[in-house]
């Protein structure tokens, strides 16, 4: 039996933020990820929207880690090297009901210390974005709301929790835990470990990983969505996150990422699978509909692919009031659970993952901090938004940077490696480092290629 002193189940974006905040400590921490990647779960399909706190519940922890995470955001990404776009948004009103909505963010937003709120008329919401409907009567300026690639966001905590100390076990699922007197007993397909405190940051699977030592008081009901993603090149392009607010039923999103391609939904659906990214008929139909209402100039032509997210709606068990509006961490005895965090999960995650931190360090106690500890983690570079100077000089060094793979988003084979040698182990894991298969042609032309690098590379190591 291996002994450890934390162990965290789940490596998406809270597993690896609290792997990266435990790191600032010396102990002994193993993160059991079921498949053979990070960002996997439901942090691979989100909005990518890097909320500034309006659509949160005054007085809570969900308000005040929105907040603060949205206004640390930029010094997050830059100790990270992950690109973040702070392009404001708009959230826009068709008729009397949408304004009042509209009215009750802003007064939330002033509640939580959101900075910069304005409230616009159609002529001046026209005038920043000339390209949307003219039926607007309404909107509200939310400056600090921002874009951030949440799959480069998670890869690069779970990068630099690693370089800090913090030990990754991948295709490692936990089957059962067993509590003891010294802490628990976690049994996983591949051996069994003796630990002292458990973080369980399993998503979708939190609620029965919970269960798996006591009943949970939160449960986790599932939404499906979907989504659309346009080309790089489809016009008009708003330059703010555009939220639409509609008298009768959900409006959609247009959010302009940060990788220059627009993504609109999401729609809201009934989930009956702990995973399902598949689309429905139906919902791809209400989002052509709903682009036609919101900016019916956009080509739907320019629509190169779909996917479908699923949201963890929390709820509590045994309460006549089941409704959740804040965070909750459970915490049991060394059992600290992150159950049916949805948006703006992304916005909180490093937030999240100290809150965690914390709590695991106050139970365990005799805290020594890791003296070696950085925040700093470097990137993979972009040759594409490199000069030409400065590539040339690259590609000297080593040619495989002068070797184009993805020709749609100009990615050579030595950022391909570069993702391999970093922890892709598929051509999903190397698109999630550097984008490759994201352009026009959706991977249908670099695909083989680069898994004949992946094989390359690993038959090196071996």
């Amino acid at each position: 039996m291996k002994k450890t002193d934390v162990i965290i189940i789940g490596a998406g974006l809270l597993g690896c933020f609290t792997a990266r905040a435990l790191s600032k400590t010396t102990f002994n921490t193993l993160v059991f990820e079921k498949n053979n990647d990070v960002s996997t779960g439901i942090s691979k399909a989100n909005s990518a929207i890097v909320y500034a706190g309006i659509h949160t519940t005054p007085d809570t922890l969900k308000a005040e880690l929105c907040v603060k995470g949205c206004i640390e955001f930029d010094e997050l990404c830059k100790e990270l090297d992950v690109p973040f776009k702070r392009c404001g948004s708009i959230m826009v009103c068709y008729g009397k009901i949408a304004e009042k909505k509209m009215l009750e963010r802003y007064e939330q937003g002033i509640k939580n210390g959101v900075r910069g709120l304005k409230i616009l008329t159609k002529e001046e919401i026209l005038s920043l974005e000339p390209s949307l409907s003219g039926n607007i009567t309404a909107g509200l300026l939310v400056p600090d709301t921002g874009t951030v690639n949440p799959w480069e966001l998670c890869i690069a905590a779970y990068e630099n929790a690693k370089d800090n100390g913090i030990n990754f076990c991948f295709n490692e699922e936990v089957l059962s835990i067993e509590r003891i007197d010294t802490g628990f007993i976690v049994k996983t397909n591949k051996e069994t470990y003796l630990t002292r405190a458990i973080a369980n940051c399993a998503g979708l699977y939190a609620d029965s990983i919970h269960s798996l030592v006591e009943d949970t008081p939160v449960k986790i009901e599932k939404n499906g969505a979907d989504y659309v993603v346009f080309d790089t090149s489809a016009a008009p392009f708003p330059s703010h996150i555009v939220f639409q607010e509609k008298d009768n039923g959900k409006g959609i999103t247009l959010i302009p990422t940060v990788d220059g391609n627009i993504l609109a939904g999401p729609t809201e659906r009934p989930s009956y699978e702990k995973e399902d990214y598949s689309t429905t008929e139906d919902g791809l139909k209400e989002i052509h509909s709903l682009l036609n209402e919101l900016i019916p100039s956009l080509s739907t032509d320019k629509i190169i692919r779909s996917y479908g997210a699923t949201r963890p709606n929390p709820y509590f068990a045994d309460k006549k009031d089941k409704s959740i509006y804040g965070f909750t961490v459970i915490a049991s005895d060394g059992l600290f659970s992150l159950i049916g965090i949805k948006t703006p999960g992304l916005t909180c995650s490093k937030g999240l993952g100290e809150v965690m931190a914390d709590h695991i360090c106050d139970f365990l106690g005799n805290t020594e901090k890791n003296t070696s500890y950085s925040p700093v983690r470097k990137g993979i570079v972009h040759v594409n938004k490199m000069d030409i100077k400065a590539r040339n000089e690259l590609i000297k060094k080593d040619p495989a940077y002068g070797e184009i793979v993805c020709k749609c988003r100009q990615i050579t084979k030595g950022e391909i490696t570069e993702a391999i040698r970093r922890g892709a182990t598929t051509p999903e894991g190397v698109k999630r480092r550097i984008g490759t298969s994201m352009g026009r042609c959706q991977g249908s032309r670099c695909t083989q290629k680069i898994a004949d690098i992946i094989s390359e590379v690993i038959n090196e190591k071996i």
